[in-house]
């Protein structure tokens, strides 16, 4: 199935999800657990809008357990483990990112 003019994007959007499946322990981002399927499929349907609207999604493993977050220019969306949103936090100009 295609996704029309970002299948590109999208199939690099899809490798970094697979990396962030087989995160270990004891990897170099240790501290951080493996991303689960429920919060890849929510993180793959979110970049998927924001590739849409002419953007690029970065994907990262979250802080909650088997979780991740979605950045995109000033907006983070952090996404549980089994798949829900559970935050959404938005910069203003000029706010400190630290």
């Amino acid at each position: 199935m295609s996704d029309g003019p970002f299948d590109g994007q999208l199939a690099r959007v899809d490798a970094r999800l697979e990396r962030l499946a087989r995160l270990t322990p004891e990897d170099e981002r240790e501290g951080f657990e493996s991303v689960t399927f429920p919060a890849r499929e929510t993180a793959r349907n979110l970049a998927r809008v924001i590739l849409a609207l002419g953007a690029t999604p970065h994907i990262y493993p979250g802080t909650d357990r088997g979780g991740c977050h979605v950045e995109v220019d000033a907006v983070t969306v952090y996404i549980a483990g089994d798949g829900r949103v559970v935050c959404v936090v938005t910069l203003e100009p000029g706010d400190d990112e630290t």
